[in-house]
């Protein structure tokens, strides 16, 4: 009867076969210039993947030295010679121009990018960057409905992610205070030199129905803090 483990393959006891060293080639690393792509030369080349390189480059260059007209331009000749396989390029550039747009105040083209993204999205952390870019465009031009629907869908796709918890919670006091300040202004406004006994019922009912939401968005707040904490 043989113990467990106590055989062995003969294949241990062979001896190793020599092997022959292989030498290794030459390897000569790129070496490129601080913004080569500026350079002119930089588009004299044939192969297209190349020049979308250097338009989306020079894209990002401009993007961040806060030239957002130029890189929309740039990037728009970049998504012409893009392919339709390259999408890595394709979403880059994108949401590159929906940023742009998004400075230069052409806000119906920026949400108009961010859908093309999503017909391209094809897993989570495409839609968690889309809905990021969303909340960046409508914080950009005070849509505070349309971004707080997206830090919820934030907070639902990552549920341990503290940072969209407190922006959540951030935006409720705000949209908050902006219903306060809003309903305020109406009825300091539009408060009429004299009043009937139903224009009264209709006012309390409506004051009624305001304060029933306020509690509501601060109830949302508060959960929003916790979750946070």
């Amino acid at each position: 009867m043989e113990i467990f483990g106590s055989t062995f393959d003969d294949s241990v006891f062979l001896q190793a076969k020599d092997r022959v060293a292989v030498p290794l080639s030459h390897y000569n690393a790129k070496r490129c210039e601080p913004e080569w792509f500026c350079e002119s030369s930089a588009l004299c080349t044939d192969d297209p993947l190349e020049k979308q390189k250097v338009y989306k480059f020079r894209g990002d260059l401009a993007l961040k030295q806060g030239n957002y007209q130029k890189a929309l331009d740039v990037y728009s000749s970049c998504l012409e010679l893009n392919s339709a396989n390259n999408l890595t390029i394709r979403r880059d550039v994108l949401e590159g121009m929906a940023r742009c747009c998004t400075e230069l105040g052409q806000r119906d083209r920026a949400l108009h990018l961010t859908d093309l993204l999503s017909k391209d999205a094809s897993n989570t952390c495409h839609l968690i960057s889309i809905l990021m870019l969303k909340v960046r465009i409508y914080q950009h031009f005070g849509a505070l409905a349309s971004r707080m629907s997206c830090l919820q869908q934030l907070c639902s796709l990552l549920p341990f992610n503290p940072w969209h918890w407190f922006n959540l919670g951030q935006m409720c006091l705000e949209l908050l205070d902006s219903n306060r300040t809003s309903g305020s202004c109406s009825l300091q406004s539009c408060e009429p030199a004299e009043k009937t006994q139903n224009d009264g019922d209709i006012q309390e009912q409506e004051e009624e129905a305001a304060e029933l939401d306020g509690d509501r968005v601060w109830l949302k707040s508060c959960t929003c803090f916790i979750r946070t904490r």
